[in-house]
């Protein structure tokens, strides 16, 4: 359990725009012991999930997948997202939704791929 004192500190500094890393060395500066774990779930938390969009042409027309997650969950679509155009025109999913390769065929047209390369914004 983190005392709230603590966890408000860590929120005050991760809307300062401070890395994780910056934040951590912060609070063991100010004596207040907190596991490196403990501290990067209440950032995580206070920052929410990334938001990444892929976009390109396929057969002339753009398409757009816009994905939202943790890193780890959106590094593991990547791969496909970058060579498969998506179903539909415009496509906007959780990463989590798409943990399962069963999952992924809904959304990732596994048949045809991008004109060229696609842009990737995050």
């Amino acid at each position: 359990m983190v005392k709230k004192i603590t966890a408000n500190r860590i929120r005050t500094l991760s809307k300062q725009d401070k890395s994780a890393n910056e934040i951590v060395r912060q609070l063991r500066r100010e004596g207040r012991g907190i596991r490196r774990a403990t501290a990067l779930a209440i950032i995580r938390e206070e920052r929410g999930p990334k938001h990444i969009a892929v976009y390109s042409k396929h057969r002339g027309t753009s398409k757009r997948y816009e994905l939202y997650g943790t890193g780890k969950q959106l590094s593991s679509i990547m791969i496909d997202t970058v060579k498969h155009p998506p179903r539909k025109r415009i496509t906007r999913v959780s990463a989590e939704k798409l943990k399962s390769y069963s999952q992924r065929s809904k959304y990732i047209d596994y048949k045809e791929e991008w004109d060229r390369r696609p842009t990737i914004k995050s």
